[in-house]
């Protein structure tokens, strides 16, 4: 066949055939999109007072939200969350997410949240909850159910996990109760 170019379908598969499928991105098989869910729980001092802009959760430790990404400096998108208050508290908070962890800023439970300017770049975005929000009550814990989040991210080289701080929005008493659940559907490239 005269005139064939060598990047043809077929032969693109007969070398593939031949000698393998080429490291990287290209796979076989995959239908559809790449889906998963990805959650973290943030356990919070019990017997906190958090302001509002207060940083919640233990000092110094970014949530993590593990294989955000398919494959390592991937990317997705948050299509939406879930928020499980554990202690039937409806919280008003923001969980910030990042592509990797700060460098420069420092998490201290209970006190404003104060992000680094060197570390500001690295936020992808931002999925808040409020008290409507969370329209499922199970007597001990509420749920709110956040659609149509559309938050992008990349992440850098080696990571496949989005990271995340919480920040109370309102005041907010945990009356000894510490556990609020997060899960983010996301849909990864």
């Amino acid at each position: 066949m005269s005139g064939m170019m060598s990047n043809s379908p077929r032969r693109i598969f007969n070398d593939w055939e031949d000698n393998g499928l080429p490291a990287g991105e290209r796979h076989i098989g995959q239908i559809g999109k790449s889906l998963i869910v990805s959650s973290a729980s943030l356990i919070a001092d019990p017997d906190a007072d958090y302001a509002a802009l207060d940083y919640c959760g233990t000092p110094a430790v970014m949530l993590e939200f593990p294989n955000a990404a398919r494959v390592s400096g991937g990317g997705g998108v948050v299509r939406s969350a879930v928020f499980v208050d554990r202690g039937d508290l409806t919280p008003c908070v923001s969980l910030i997410l990042f592509s990797t962890t700060t460098v420069s800023t420092t998490l201290t439970d209970n006190s404003a949240l104060v992000i680094d300017d060197s570390d500001l770049a690295k936020i992808v975005g931002v999925i808040t909850a409020v008290t409507a929000d969370y329209t499922v009550d199970a007597n001990t814990g509420k749920v709110a159910f956040l659609k149509d989040e559309n938050v992008y991210f990349d992440l850098p080289a080696g990571a496949t996990s989005l990271r995340g701080v919480v920040q109370a929005d309102v005041a907010w008493n945990l009356g000894g109760r510490s556990d609020l659940g997060m899960s983010l559907f996301i849909e990864r490239f």
